[in-house]
């Protein structure tokens, strides 16, 4: 049954070439962070976020959406420089990574559609956003004390870009009007997760283990989230207002 979900989307059927450059430098990133030094990832991992823009370009080909361009230039700024030095560039750190949220926001909030609202009271989505708000609290009281105190409010507003990204992408997955949505969704639980453990493995307790998770997470939230925006024109009856 996964392998006729898969064959329905023609995304996964255009093996190119810059499909090949990103197994190969996703694989060589977790190669790279399994077995080296996380500086080492500067290196190798820009290649994985320029084969997923290439790869959607390709795909889209004259349909580009400049907000998603935006957002791997960010998302590897905010790459970049977390391996690099996490503390002494916290504030871009935080900075670019609420940005590529905010973009990430944009660009799926096209993909609401009215009747999702109505779906919010039901128990499991109030259980998910439980869950999910007290994965955020509990983060947060772990590394409160770490934190600059002149970086608490960037901190916080990048804390906020999160959970209205993390509510945006819930509210199209419930209603799942879209044949891929749960692409969508893995994406999101990969962004959430992979903010969530930079925090704790940068300000609390660093653990390479972790640091290959955040890169797998990272890569795979991007990748996933280009492919479901690559897939899937916007409904009618969205929501015009957000």
């Amino acid at each position: 049954m996964v392998k006729k979900f898969l064959n329905r989307l023609a995304f996964f059927k255009q093996n190119t070439l810059f499909d090949v450059l990103f197994y190969i430098s996703f694989f060589a990133s977790v190669a790279v962070g399994i077995s080296s030094n996380k500086r080492d990832l500067i290196y190798v991992v820009p290649f994985v976020f320029i084969s997923i823009l290439l790869k959607y370009i390709s795909f889209v080909k004259e349909k580009v959406n400049l907000f998603f361009v935006f957002s791997i230039f960010f998302g590897l700024i905010s790459n970049v420089l977390s391996f690099y030095n996490f503390i002494d560039y916290y504030f871009w750190i935080v900075l670019a990574t609420s940005v590529y949220l905010i973009l990430f926001t944009l660009i799926i909030k096209s993909y609401l559609n009215k009747v999702n609202l109505k779906s919010i009271r039901s128990i499991s989505v109030l259980l998910g956003i439980f869950i999910f708000s007290y994965t955020i609290f509990a983060v947060l009281e772990l590394i409160f004390d770490f934190i600059p105190k002149n970086m608490l409010f960037i901190t916080l507003l990048c804390v906020l870009c999160l959970i209205i990204y993390t509510l945006t992408f819930a509210m199209i997955y419930i209603k799942d009007k879209y044949n891929n949505a749960i692409i969508l969704l893995t994406s999101g639980i990969f962004t959430f997760f992979q903010v969530c453990l930079s925090s704790i493995n940068e300000l609390f307790l660093y653990n390479k283990t972790f640091t290959v998770l955040i890169v797998i997470c990272n890569v795979m939230s991007f990748y996933l989230f280009m492919v479901f925006i690559s897939e899937n024109k916007v409904t009618d009856n969205r929501i015009k207002y957000f």
